[in-house]
């Protein structure tokens, strides 16, 4: 079945991966193996920019992290160079602006209370391309037999409804699926559920763990590498990087080493079940990396 995803970034970052180490996500393999295989509507096929992300780049000004913005980008790169033509990331803005509104005061009515200046942040774009996408790219592309949305927010839901509103007229059977981007399943939008053939509620830990992008995306020129801040331990993260230059001295030996499983090391040293990149996504594998990174250090700074 010819499917479409259309992601609203900004929904599902507050609605499910705030918070979570769970930042630096292959939105293809989350979908294609995991989210569309939940459904009973038939197999779904993934064409050519299949998956539509729909986001806006960090204004600095408001960004609660120094680094929130470079992470951002290092993040976008990564997606494009690793899933090259299987996604299409489509940006819109961040408003931010002076604007008057009414200051809380106990009990009174708004009319009653006073008025102060606050800066608005919005996120633009975003919701309103999801929708015009959607209905642009179904009606001019005739092979599309399933429509995806992603979000909770009821912004959609004009789109949803145009969308039952053309099938029916038009007798073409369009398969319209809906994605929360919750972990809690009771949290779900009733309104947009009820616009949808099929829903998903949530979506868990284990799915979003399993779809993470390599730790360095390596296609093109400069590498793209997953955030220190987006692991679940930073600092330890941190701590393997700084032993395993001193080790090895150039970065370049230190990530070939990442990537790779270590072999015939001491029986005391504790067992690797992957590379060292990928045991690094949770605290347990960054502690049994450490004891390497701190082993190697030492043997490699005995033999000068």
């Amino acid at each position: 079945m010819e499917t479409k995803v259309y992601i609203d970034g900004y929904n599902f970052y507050y609605g499910r991966l705030k918070g979570t180490n769970f930042k630096w996500l292959d939105y293809y393999t989350l979908f294609y193996s995991y989210l569309l295989q939940r459904n009973s509507h038939g197999s779904p096929k993934l064409s050519a920019k299949a998956i539509k992300f729909f986001t806006a780049p960090i204004d600095e000004r408001v960004a609660m992290d120094a680094h929130s913005v470079s992470d951002q980008h290092v993040y976008h790169t990564a997606l494009n160079k690793h899933l090259g033509d299987k996604i299409d990331i489509i940006s819109g803005y961040y408003d931010v602006s002076k604007n008057k509104a009414k200051l809380v005061d106990g009990d009174k009515e708004p009319r009653e209370c006073e008025s102060v200046y606050i800066w608005k942040i919005e996120e633009k774009q975003s919701d309103v391309n999801v929708a015009v996408h959607a209905i642009f790219d179904t009606l001019m592309d005739p092979t599309i037999e399933q429509v995806v949305f992603v979000s909770n927010d009821t912004d959609i839901l004009p789109a949803m409804l145009k969308l039952r509103e053309y099938r029916q007229l038009s007798g073409r059977p369009i398969v319209i699926g809906l994605v929360i981007p919750k972990k809690d399943e009771r949290t779900a939008n009733t309104s947009l559920i009820r616009a949808a053939d099929w829903h998903i509620p949530n979506i868990s830990d284990f799915e979003l763990q399993s779809s993470q992008l390599p730790n360095r995306v390596n296609k093109g020129r400069k590498p793209a590498f997953k955030p220190n801040s987006w692991y679940e331990t930073p600092e330890i993260v941190s701590d393997i990087l700084g032993l395993l230059k001193e080790a090895y001295g150039k970065m370049n030996e230190v990530y070939r080493w990442l990537d790779s499983i270590p072999k015939n090391y001491p029986e005391h040293l504790p067992k690797l079940e992957a590379s060292p990149f990928q045991e690094m996504n949770t605290k347990a594998g960054c502690e049994r990396v450490l004891v390497h990174a701190q082993a190697l250090r030492d043997y490699k700074l005995g033999q000068k």
